[in-house]
């Protein structure tokens, strides 16, 4: 369901051109330092919201409490919450933010949006990935897309935007999605090698010629 979901996003946003407005140049004041990883947040922290650990009430006391939080779109359900966070200090651009429950905990959180964060600043945060996966496929109109993802074993993956010319993964590469403490049930992974590394990715694979990136 995920992949299909990157590929929607893909088709409504990957076929556009740049927005210069969302460059990383434009804002460099995006907040990596709400996420935190470390032996206590072991499935990445988000504004102190621990997957596994948070409790619901602490998690929706927290977002509540938070400026950087859409209060007007936070909605709480017995299920989970669904906001809108500001990842930048002008509070211009916002991510979607899905927080799931089970047994009275946080059980997972999504942010989708989350341009112009880039794929280095996860990596810095989490350090080199265990693993990838790469879907290739063709838009309506006959363009080759592809879509990446790459997987943390502590159960964290990033979906990145793929770039025109795409010769592999590249630590500029936006980041669309993020997910914490979620399982993964893709199959097709490989073993992660670093960025670039096409050929060793996609073997016998022509070099993608109109991967897009937004």
């Amino acid at each position: 369901m995920k992949k299909i979901f990157c590929f929607l996003l893909l088709l409504l946003i990957g076929c556009a051109p740049v927005d210069k407005r969302r460059s990383r140049e434009n804002y460099p004041s995006v907040e990596t330092n709400a996420f935190e990883y470390s032996q206590q947040c072991a499935h990445l922290c988000w504004l102190g919201i621990n997957p596994g650990i948070t409790t619901k009430e602490e998690a929706g006391a927290i977002l509540r409490a938070s400026n950087r939080i859409d209060q007007k779109t936070f909605h709480r359900s017995d299920d989970g919450i669904e906001t809108f966070w500001f990842f930048e200090k002008t509070k211009t651009l916002k991510a979607e933010v899905l927080v799931s429950f089970e047994s009275g905990l946080v059980k997972s959180i999504q942010l989708t949006n989350l341009i112009p964060f880039i794929l280095n600043d996860f990596v810095e945060i989490l350090g080199a990935p265990d693993e990838i996966s790469i879907d290739v496929g063709s838009s309506p109109h006959g363009e080759e897309l592809i879509t990446y993802d790459i997987y943390y074993h502590s159960k964290i993956i990033v979906s990145p935007i793929t770039r025109g010319e795409w010769n592999g993964p590249d630590p500029n590469d936006y980041v669309s999605m993020i997910f914490l403490n979620t399982e993964n049930t893709v199959q097709d992974r490989q073993p992660w090698l670093g960025y670039g590394h096409l050929q060793e990715y996609l073997p016998g694979q022509n070099r993608p010629a109109n991967a897009n990136r937004p």
